[in-house]
């Protein structure tokens, strides 16, 4: 009877260590997103640095990009914008998709 009295009481305590566990794992992941970097978001996160090394190509670029990324998301293929027709992006599903690499040069320049 002690033996099962005991196994009990192990299998208990594991099971604490288990919720604790992933309540923990829960908080980390909050912490982490609310403090990426160990700093709070708009700190680590910020689009501004991002708009003044590369100007508004930086967002043209992107705006792009999420419109052919919806496009191939939804199926659809509606007229293209007009960013995708001055050759400056082109869509996702295009057989000329730019490498990360490749998209990195292009808002360089």
């Amino acid at each position: 009877m002690q033996h099962r009295i005991d196994r009990l009481e192990r299998r208990i305590l594991a099971a604490v260590k288990r919720r604790e566990l992933e309540t923990m794992r829960h908080a980390s992941t909050a912490r982490g997103a609310l403090y990426p970097l160990g700093v709070r978001q708009e700190r680590a996160l910020n689009a501004v640095p991002f708009l003044a090394r590369h100007g508004s190509a930086f967002v043209d670029g992107m705006v792009s990009a999420a419109r052919g990324h919806a496009r191939a998301l939804s199926g659809t293929d509606g007229p293209p914008s007009t960013a995708a027709t001055e050759g400056s992006r082109p869509r996702a599903g295009d057989s000329r998709v730019a490498t990360r690499a490749e998209s990195t040069r292009v808002i360089d320049a």
